[in-house]
């Protein structure tokens, strides 16, 4: 049975996510308003494969590490048509320890062949957040809606892994400081602008590509304010 929620909730306490499944092949939709405000306290999580989260209400996350949406599985699908904003930073406990912090993305899925798709709206704020994030090979990150970061070195889009793709086909404004609108790292991976992109945060990059084979690609507009930014790399 799928978990469809219609009613509001809210959380305050450490790792204690609004919605959350691990079972194989859920789907999730969520129609409410979803607030939490603990460390590493997700909007809606997901622990499993084959997972289908769409989000049609509002996710509002201020806690350390505190995702809005985060799916950890291969073939996850996640599709907001709703407001996600992640007001928290990154959550280090053993900051000698690579890989061991917590970002508090808007969005993000982890595990091989995801889709991460915005037709709404992402707002994060945070040291380290980025508005969507797919981590693994043979996926697809797609903006369609509006993307706002005010964070600090981080991206707006990114897609980490081999033959990944990163695409903004709406509206993204990227404030902040050092920060990228949209990125791919991995062999074979593409990163592209369709739309409009504003950059008034200094240090910035509008489409950058990293490793072997990347593809840097824009056909859309970029729009540079900001001190010591530019367009592709």
């Amino acid at each position: 049975m799928p978990i469809n929620n219609f009613t509001d909730k809210s959380t305050s306490g450490f790792d204690e996510d609004a919605l959350t499944t691990s079972t194989l092949g859920e789907r999730i939709r969520n129609f409410a308003r979803l607030t939490t405000s603990g460390e590493l306290a997700d909007g809606i999580s997901a622990n499993a494969d084959a997972v289908s989260i769409l989000n049609f209400g509002e996710i509002e996350t201020t806690g350390q590490g505190a995702a809005g949406v985060i799916a950890r599985g291969d073939n996850a699908r996640i599709v907001n048509f709703g407001s996600v904003a992640t007001l928290g930073g990154i959550r280090d406990p053993n900051p000698d320890v690579d890989g061991d912090e917590a970002f508090a993305e808007g969005i993000l899925a982890e595990g091989n062949g995801f889709r991460v798709v915005n037709i709404g709206s992402v707002h994060v704020e945070g040291d380290g957040s980025s508005c969507l994030v797919g981590v693994g090979n043979d996926g697809l990150v797609t903006n369609f809606g509006v993307l706002d970061i005010d964070s600090v070195d981080s991206s707006a889009i990114a897609a980490l892994g081999d033959r990944s793709q990163a695409v903004n086909a709406g509206l993204i404004r990227a404030g902040g400081d050092k920060n990228t609108s949209v990125f791919a790292l991995g062999e074979g991976a593409v990163v592209m602008n369709r739309g409009l992109i504003l950059i008034d945060g200094p240090g910035a990059t509008g489409v950058e590509g990293v490793i072997v084979n990347t593809h840097v690609i824009n056909k859309g507009t970029i729009r540079i304010e900001g001190e010591r930014s530019f367009g592709l790399a």
